[in-house]
């Protein structure tokens, strides 16, 4: 498995012009990262060549959710293990959401979890991740 694209939003007011790019190199998929800033770029997807797998991360300024998509399971990366109850206003896909604060995390994470994906579409096995299971269509 590979990443065959890159996906950036990129909001004006209201709307999104989804900025993509195929076969992009890590480079790229780091520079689109760095640009997420919680306004105008606030979403990253890395989709995989087998169907219903990518990576999403969402967030900006150094404070991201990371998420891997590998149907029908999802797995979000924590950092702790335990959930306090504090709670964080992040804008991820143009909306602002209230996110458990354990399952935020920051740029050098993010990035290291980023790569491993890049490189071979896995999870990064040194970090948590929570795994819960893809509603149904039906």
């Amino acid at each position: 498995m590979r990443v065959i694209s890159l996906s950036v939003d990129n909001w004006s007011g209201n709307r999104n012009r989804e900025e993509e790019t195929n076969e992009p190199t890590w480079e790229q998929v780091e520079r689109a990262f760095r640009s997420l800033d919680a306004r105008r770029h606030t979403m990253l997807t890395l989709e995989a060549d087998e169907e219903d797998n990518g990576l999403i991360v969402g967030g900006g300024g150094g404070l991201y959710v990371v998420t891997v998509h590998r149907y029908p399971e999802i797995f979000t990366l924590m950092l702790a293990e335990t959930d306090d109850g504090e709670t964080v206003r992040l804008t991820t896909g143009g909306q602002e959401r209230i996110f458990p604060k354990n399952l935020c995390v920051g740029t050098a994470q993010a990035l290291l979890a980023m790569r491993r994906y890049f490189e071979t579409c896995e999870l990064e096995p040194s970090m948590r991740w929570i795994a819960e299971q893809a509603a149904q269509l039906t």
